[in-house]
């Protein structure tokens, strides 16, 4: 798909955060068969356009959560055929493979992180025994080493997705305690401050397996997911005032259904992609939005892979 006649950039608003940037990076998924794959791509959030190669992560992994600090990528556990609690990283401006970070707590898949650009914090996912816990931990990012305990969520959740306004830290959509229906409690916590989170609100509708997590310093968006109530997976984009507690509001929508999508921004613009739709039928497909409007997704490009992804994880940074 080529995008040259409308490769246009645009100048950061005044809320965005340091620590987001103009490069993605979208890291693992896997692909149709079930094959589980170790590509990082990225592109740059203010052109349209494909995805180009990026480097490997260390071992094929989907389902990771992940964070940045500007300038360095961070991805938490995930699937490599067994729950895993390897972390990686990357220098975002650098095309290369993965590095070893340290060590998750425990082997950990589907959960969410978020970072003020020197903490980052990792919170909830399923554990051995199809388990869902609530345990969050932090690492700081500029260091390599292992995570330490901060606190916990108001529930054990699987499938989430953190947002950040670059001081407090939204965690959003679950799979419940069944394993087979949604949660659509909003926690937060301070991420400078180890402590439990606290109830923020509730999701406009009830729904696990979540992406697009995109941020900026005022707003946090949520795109996709699948919704029990009505037994398939939606299109919903979701928001918050990530400073203000309170329930999400309909931002818009995407162009398909979809879940297990990635998401990130660069403080202006918000981008989405990859995940799976109705009938598990999975995308290589990327969208963008304007965080501060309200408005549906736009075709913005597609990843390197022209094998779809579900679960990639994706940061930003220059």
């Amino acid at each position: 798909m080529a995008f040259g006649s409308e490769q246009w950039m645009y100048k950061q608003a005044d809320d965005s955060i340091a620590y987001l940037g103009d490069r993605a990076v979208v890291a693992g998924g896997v692909i149709v068969g079930s094959t589980v794959i170790d590509d990082i791509d990225y592109f740059s959030i203010g052109t349209l356009g494909n995805a180009s190669d990026f480097g490997e992560l260390q071992a094929n992994t989907y389902q990771m959560a992940a964070l940045s600090s500007g300038s360095r990528g961070v991805f938490i556990g995930g699937w490599v055929g067994a729950y895993n609690n390897r972390i990686d990283y990357i220098t975002i401006a650098t095309t290369s493979n993965a590095t070893d970070f340290g060590d998750y707590g425990r082997g950990t898949t589907s959960l969410g992180a978020c970072s003020d650009g020197d903490r980052g914090v990792a919170g909830g996912g399923g554990i051995t025994g199809n388990s869902n816990v609530d345990i969050i931990e932090y690492l700081t990012i500029a260091s390599t080493s292992n995570t330490t305990d901060f606190g916990n969520l108001t529930l054990g959740r699987s499938g989430v997705i953190a947002l950040s306004n670059g001081t407090r830290g939204v965690f959003g959509g679950a799979t419940s305690a069944s394993l087979t229906g949604g949660d659509p409690t909003l926690d937060y916590v301070t991420i400078q401050t180890t402590s439990n989170a606290t109830d923020f609100g509730d999701l406009s509708v009830t729904r696990r397996s979540l992406g697009g997590g995109m941020d900026n310093a005022v707003r946090g968006l949520w795109v996709g997911g699948y919704a029990p109530a009505i037994g398939a997976t939606v299109n919903t984009i979701d928001y918050v005032t990530i400073a203000t507690t309170g329930n999400a509001s309909d931002f818009g929508n995407a162009t398909t259904t979809c879940s297990g999508n990635f998401g990130t921004a660069d403080g202006t613009r918000g981008v989405y992609g990859a995940g799976s739709g109705q009938s598990s039928n999975y995308s290589n497909h990327i969208e963008h939005v304007t965080i501060a409007s309200t408005s549906n997704g736009a075709d913005f490009g597609n990843l390197v892979s022209s094998a779809a992804a579900r679960g990639p994880s994706s940061c930003s940074g220059d």
